[in-house]
């Protein structure tokens, strides 16, 4: 028998990581943010095939990158540089923030 997609395993899941390949896998990354917190976001490597991209959200804050406050951003591979600084901004008691992959098909 096949073994599931990583997409399937992570869908049965019902939101909740699981171990895959001796690593814990998160369909959404969520955890407590505070005022002051710095995300760095590094990418390692990307594949051309597809427009790859980390979106990132907060629940009760704010977050900004080179000066520019919002709620929800994508850094694209493409796009952004290879090291990026988010900041977690007037986190309110019970921030959270939430991070996941996002991509579209090239061509």
């Amino acid at each position: 028998m096949p073994e599931k997609a990583l997409s399937a395993l992570l869908a049965d899941s019902r939101g909740e990581p699981i171990e895959h390949e001796r690593r814990m896998v998160h369909e959404i990354y969520r955890c407590d943010a505070h005022p002051g917190d710095v995300l760095r976001v590094r990418f390692v490597r990307s594949t051309s095939a597809v427009r790859q991209g980390l979106s990132l959200s907060i629940k009760k804050g704010q977050l900004s990158v080179e000066g520019q406050s919002m709620k929800h951003l994508v850094l694209w591979t493409d796009t952004a540089p290879e090291m990026v600084e988010v900041v977690c901004e007037r986190a309110k008691a019970g921030a959270v923030l939430q991070a996941w992959t996002t991509g579209t098909r090239m061509g």
